[in-house]
């Protein structure tokens, strides 16, 4: 077995040539490297400083957080997320929340911040009809101008039976919208508060 000197003897995993370089030449590349790495992790806190104050309370700030956005958001198991840098994390994670915000302005969805607190939902079928259509022809109708639902039906180029439920719709939702006097048609009596 010969004998090496182990100073330049040659280590698993570094080329001979770097093995040759003095401590003294190398202290100023590993000082740069140090700078390099302390600016992008800077950078890197920064970029995800801005992308919290986009999204408040959106972006996951804990291991156990990332995890749960990342199955979530895309479905991935642990190993495929243990395989993102920090770049691809940041990348993957900021197309996730501009996709929702995207989504949510599309669907016409409203944050809980600006959604109105006494908003109540209408019930039942959606009308198929237009009120304001049926208030004009409507107001035609009581400008005295015509003597049958057909002379209006004629102008407004309807046909008369389209004028006569339009006129009687409105009619109801002037007798539903009274302020609590008016008359009943089916017992004809007065109602009153």
């Amino acid at each position: 077995m010969a004998k090496t000197n182990s100073a330049l003897a040659p280590i698993d995993g570094f080329p001979p040539a770097l093995m040759a370089l003095d401590i003294q030449e190398i202290d100023p590349f590993v000082d740069e490297l140090g700078k390099a790495i302390s600016e992008t992790e800077i950078a890197n806190q920064a970029r995800w400083r801005r992308l919290a104050e986009q999204f408040p309370g959106q972006v996951p700030t804990t291991p156990a957080e990332f995890i749960d956005f990342f199955a979530s958001e895309y479905h991935w198991t642990l190993e495929h997320i243990a395989g993102l840098d920090d770049f691809q994390t940041y990348a993957f994670v900021e197309a996730a929340l501009q996709r929702r915000k995207a989504t949510s302005r599309r669907s016409g969805r409203e944050t809980a911040e600006h959604q109105p607190v006494n908003r109540k939902k209408h019930r039942g079928r959606p009308a198929d009809t237009d009120p304001g259509a049926d208030k004009r022809i409507y107001d035609a109708w009581k400008s005295g101008q015509y003597k049958r639902y057909a002379d209006l039906a004629q102008v407004l180029k309807l046909r008369e039976k389209d004028v006569a439920r339009a006129i009687d719709r409105h009619r109801k939702r002037l007798e539903r919208n009274s302020a609590g006097v008016g008359i009943n048609r089916r017992t004809n009596l007065v109602k009153s508060d």
